[in-house]
């Protein structure tokens, strides 16, 4: 009996659900100045490891000069071991002022930069980007973009709309091995109780 409750508790303390990391992918368009479309995936790769992609699906002849991660709130942030394919983008700290949402200009968000330094080549309609990093800070929970060169040569800074968080749900199997482990842990608190 002794080793079927330390079995459950065992199982309840392996089994508990880990907090869902923040990563979304989508693709959408978002509005200011002008119409701005892209795909996105941003993920954690384990622990403070993370890789952010994009590709532009635009019209016309725009061009993104600059990638925005959006954070949960404001708050202490590191960003550090910036890589990128096709190379020379970098970490730029936060940009700060105001970023179109759905036709709205909306007043400063917190946020990371990711910028095309001189000399780096912007990425063009049909090109993807990758940025691997290591971060720590507020949750991320949103991508956006610099877009130049559209329409009579404006430029524009943009929220795209559409990410959502893939939260890991537990399947039914670990559900179970989890109910085990606290009808162990349950167990064990009614014989303590009759001694």
């Amino acid at each position: 009996m002794k080793n079927l409750v330390m079995a459950g508790v065992l199982a309840a303390a392996l089994t508990l659900p880990a907090s869902a990391s923040a990563q979304f992918s989508g693709s959408g368009c978002s509005t200011g100045l002008f119409e701005t479309c892209a795909s996105w995936n941003v993920a954690n790769l384990g622990g403070n490891s993370w890789s952010a992609s994009i590709t532009n699906l635009s019209a016309g002849t725009q061009k993104f000069s600059q990638i925005l991660i959006f954070l949960a709130g404001s708050g202490a942030r590191s960003v550090t071991g910036v890589s990128s394919n096709p190379t020379g983008w970098a970490y730029d700290g936060e940009f700060n002022g105001g970023v179109w949402e759905d036709n709205v200009l909306t007043s400063q968000r917190d946020n990371i930069a990711f910028k095309k330094p001189n000399g780096a080549t912007f990425l063009g309609i049909g090109q993807s980007l990758t940025i691997n990093f290591s971060y720590t800070g507020p949750e991320l929970i949103g991508i956006g973009v610099h877009a130049q060169s559209g329409p009579n040569d404006a430029s524009q800074r943009v929220w795209l709309k559409g990410a959502s968080p893939n939260i890991v749900v537990p399947e039914p199997s670990t559900y179970a091995l989890m109910a085990f482990g606290l009808m162990g842990l349950g167990l064990a608190a009614r014989r303590r109780s009759q001694i």
